[in-house]
């Protein structure tokens, strides 16, 4: 199975990711992991990685592009649940492009979402942690709208434990996977 993971930023890195990937049977992927690797390998991709950090600048998609196709052709095959990324709509058509030249579409794009009233209950009395829950939700918007409209795009609230929010996410990946997707001719 191939799925992207998107979690509010409350979580971190503890997040269901790891029960979610053991339960699919699949290596979780991190771009930020894929990144490090380039550049602890000294790779083309990793330097040129390394320039752009030292200059202080953002990742341009195209480079984006060029790590995650550079993993998936070695592994696409075997199923991956990407966390966290793509960021934009721009790189969700990019890994929509490496996935059709693999012949491996995505299967979902889980979005663990925090409801209202839990964020408020994260947020009460942090600004900051507001302002990152806002901004996080803003910058998937597009993202999720994109993915939506492929009929991708199954949502679970992200509330309860780690276990409770994996159940809930296996229970919605499964009832999706049994729908037919927009587009595909099927009734």
């Amino acid at each position: 199975m191939r799925v992207v993971l998107f979690r509010p930023p409350v979580f971190g890195r503890e997040s269901p990711a790891d029960s979610l990937a053991g339960a699919l049977g699949v290596p979780q992927v991190r771009f930020g992991d894929l990144m490090r690797t380039h550049l602890s390998r000294g790779t083309a991709l990793g330097i040129r990685a390394a320039g752009i950090i030292a200059s202080g600048g953002p990742f341009p998609d195209g480079l984006f592009t060029e790590v995650v196709r550079d993993h998936l052709r070695r592994s696409a095959h075997a199923g991956f649940l990407f966390v966290g990324h793509p960021h934009s709509a721009a790189r969700a058509l990019a890994l929509d492009g490496v996935l059709r030249e693999l012949g491996e579409p995505l299967d979902s794009v889980l979005h663990l979402r925090l409801p209202q009233a839990q964020a408020a209950r994260h947020t009460h009395r942090d600004d900051r942690a507001r302002r990152r829950i806002e901004s996080h939700e803003a910058m998937l918007e597009p993202v999720t709208r994109y993915y939506a409209g492929q009929g991708l795009l199954v949502t679970v609230d992200a509330v309860g434990t780690s276990d409770d929010m994996t159940g809930r996410a296996l229970t919605a990946l499964r009832e999706h996977s049994r729908r037919p997707r927009p587009g595909t001719g099927a009734s």
